[in-house]
Protein backbone atom coordinates (compact mmCIF):
# COMPACT_ATOMS: atom_id res chain seq x y z
CA UNK A 1 0.00 0.00 0.00
CA UNK A 2 1.43 3.69 -1.12
CA UNK A 3 1.58 5.81 1.96
CA UNK A 4 0.77 9.35 1.03
CA UNK A 5 1.70 12.48 2.20
CA UNK A 6 -0.18 15.72 2.42
CA UNK A 7 1.96 18.26 1.19
CA UNK A 8 -0.52 20.99 -0.08
CA UNK A 9 -0.05 22.27 3.48
CA UNK A 10 3.72 22.99 2.29
CA UNK A 11 4.35 26.82 0.87
CA UNK A 12 6.66 25.91 -1.07
CA UNK A 13 9.13 23.11 -1.80
CA UNK A 14 11.62 21.47 -3.91
CA UNK A 15 11.90 18.06 -4.86
CA UNK A 16 13.78 15.30 -7.13
CA UNK A 17 12.28 12.17 -8.30
CA UNK A 18 13.39 9.34 -7.01
CA UNK A 19 11.76 6.40 -8.87
CA UNK A 20 8.71 6.08 -11.04
CA UNK A 21 6.89 3.18 -10.71
CA UNK A 22 3.45 2.91 -12.84
CA UNK A 23 1.24 5.44 -12.79
CA UNK A 24 3.41 6.76 -9.69
CA UNK A 25 6.21 9.02 -9.10
CA UNK A 26 8.31 8.97 -5.58
CA UNK A 27 9.77 12.06 -5.36
CA UNK A 28 11.84 13.27 -2.55
CA UNK A 29 11.19 16.53 -0.74
CA UNK A 30 13.17 18.83 1.18
CA UNK A 31 10.31 20.37 3.50
CA UNK A 32 12.62 23.31 4.84
CA UNK A 33 15.34 20.85 5.49
CA UNK A 34 13.14 17.96 6.59
CA UNK A 35 13.04 14.94 3.57
CA UNK A 36 10.09 13.42 3.03
CA UNK A 37 9.11 10.91 0.15
CA UNK A 38 5.78 11.73 -1.34
CA UNK A 39 3.96 9.49 -4.07
CA UNK A 40 3.16 11.62 -7.01
CA UNK A 41 0.75 10.47 -9.80
CA UNK A 42 1.90 10.94 -13.09
CA UNK A 43 -0.76 12.76 -14.50
CA UNK A 44 -0.32 15.38 -12.10
CA UNK A 45 2.76 16.37 -13.63
CA UNK A 46 2.76 18.53 -16.19
CA UNK A 47 5.69 17.58 -18.30
CA UNK A 48 8.45 14.36 -18.94
CA UNK A 49 10.15 12.90 -15.55
CA UNK A 50 12.69 10.84 -15.37
CA UNK A 51 14.73 9.89 -12.35
CA UNK A 52 16.64 13.11 -11.07
CA UNK A 53 13.65 15.79 -12.50
CA UNK A 54 13.47 18.48 -10.44
CA UNK A 55 9.92 19.49 -9.57
CA UNK A 56 8.53 22.64 -7.47
CA UNK A 57 5.83 22.57 -5.22
CA UNK A 58 3.82 25.54 -4.48
CA UNK A 59 0.23 26.69 -3.61
CA UNK A 60 -2.18 28.48 -5.38
CA UNK A 61 -4.41 31.39 -4.29
CA UNK A 62 -7.18 28.96 -3.46
CA UNK A 63 -4.76 26.30 -1.54
CA UNK A 64 -4.78 24.05 -4.67
CA UNK A 65 -1.36 22.11 -5.08
CA UNK A 66 0.21 23.37 -8.14
CA UNK A 67 3.40 21.21 -9.64
CA UNK A 68 6.46 22.92 -11.79
CA UNK A 69 8.71 20.96 -13.69
CA UNK A 70 12.26 22.89 -13.14
CA UNK A 71 14.59 22.99 -16.32
CA UNK A 72 16.87 19.86 -16.72
CA UNK A 73 20.78 20.20 -16.21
Amino acid sequence: MRKFIDICVLLSAIGIVDAIDGDYATVEVNNYGNFEYVDVKLTDIPCDIKEGSELLFTEDKDNQRVITCLPQK
